[in-house]
């Protein structure tokens, strides 16, 4: 039975005009421009509105609202995990703060990730299909010479976010800096760091008992 939906699942995917994953955004809209034939440098009708000086390629235009997004999406996150917080096996005032991030993923057990595996096969086994799919259609279309890269936002670029999310920002950054160094148990003190890292700076807080250390760590010494 899963192997016949398995089979249906990968036919329909054949008969769409466009297949694509999540894996990587930027690549996957060259692809589609491509596909549709639009010319990444031409203004979007709503830049054409604007006096000429003004104009947006549309490829800069996508790039700047997908940066727009992804730090939306960012404090969000921040925002929905921190009520995860909770306090840490024989810590006093410490806690765990569970973050959504490639460091995190890598300390998930292998006995749960098989489990997920497992209940995931047929939805693996589709995303992989589509994978493989989207890569043949993208080579043909590289190979006609028809993809554009899309640009590089300016360095100055700044995400445009409702008033008072900014700070958001800057304590994802901290703690994305503290989840590459492997710290996993929490005090009052680095709370505070990540409420205010502007104030904390940048010095690596003093390793409490129960933190692990960072894989960096070990080779390169204490950060």
């Amino acid at each position: 039975m899963e192997a016949e939906l398995a089979r249906l699942a990968e036919a329909r995917l054949e008969k769409l005009w466009f297949v694509t994953t999540s894996d990587n955004v930027t690549e996957s809209a060259e692809t589609l421009a491509a596909a549709v034939g639009k010319d990444l440098a031409r203004p979007g009708p709503e830049s054409m509105k604007q006096p000429p000086e003004q104009q947006q390629g549309l490829g800069e235009n996508f790039m700047m609202c997908s940066a727009n997004a992804q730090a939306k999406a960012r404090t969000k996150r921040l925002m929905t995990l921190r009520k995860l917080v909770r306090p840490a096996a024989g810590v006093a005032g410490g806690g765990v703060m569970v973050r959504f991030s490639k460091e995190a993923r890598k300390r998930i057990p292998e006995a749960t990730l098989e489990h997920i595996r497992e209940a995931n096969r047929l939805d693996t086994q589709l995303h992989e299909a589509a994978r493989a799919l989207y890569a043949t259609r993208r080579a043909a279309l590289l190979r006609d010479g028809r993809v554009q890269a899309l640009p590089r936002l300016p360095e100055k670029f700044k995400p445009k976010l409702p008033e008072g999310q900014e700070k958001w920002l800057q304590r994802d950054d901290e703690l994305a800096r503290r989840d590459r160094l492997g710290i996993s148990v929490w005090g009052q003190e680095d709370w505070q760091a990540v409420r205010n890292p502007k104030a904390a700076g940048v010095q690596r807080p003093g390793r409490r008992e129960g933190e692990r250390r960072a894989p960096q760590e070990e080779r390169d010494g204490e950060l």
